[in-house]
């Protein structure tokens, strides 16, 4: 089986125990995406340090970074970040912008 490109993967196949021959002869694996048990873990805490640019004034362009976390049901969620410059000297405002969120619980500092 090949890929969307035309490549694929050379491995050696499982024996029926699970086990592995160190003898055995590389061939074309099958690897399927719905063959394997979903272990996933959800993000339960981020940290998040960065250093924002103290020379941006009052309207200047967002500071934006983009992470993603992993929510309760195992699906990868896109998360944007955007650093906003308030009037206030050294003072940010931090909006968290995304696809079907629900709520948070911002740490003291958040």
């Amino acid at each position: 089986m090949t890929g969307q490109n035309g490549f694929f993967v050379l491995g050696v196949t499982p024996q029926a125990n699970g086990t592995f021959s160190v003898s055995g002869a590389l061939q074309p694996l099958r690897i399927d995406q719905f063959a394997f048990t979903n272990n996933f873990s959800q993000t339960l805490t981020a940290d998040l340090s960065v250093n924002l640019p103290s020379n941006t004034k009052f309207g200047d362009p967002n500071e934006i970074l983009s992470t993603t976390f992993i929510d309760s049901n195992g699906k990868r969620r896109a998360v944007t970040v955007n650093f906003i410059k308030t009037p206030t000297v050294n003072q940010w405002l931090m909006e968290l912008t995304g696809e079907d969120l629900t709520n948070s619980t911002l740490a003291p500092g958040g």
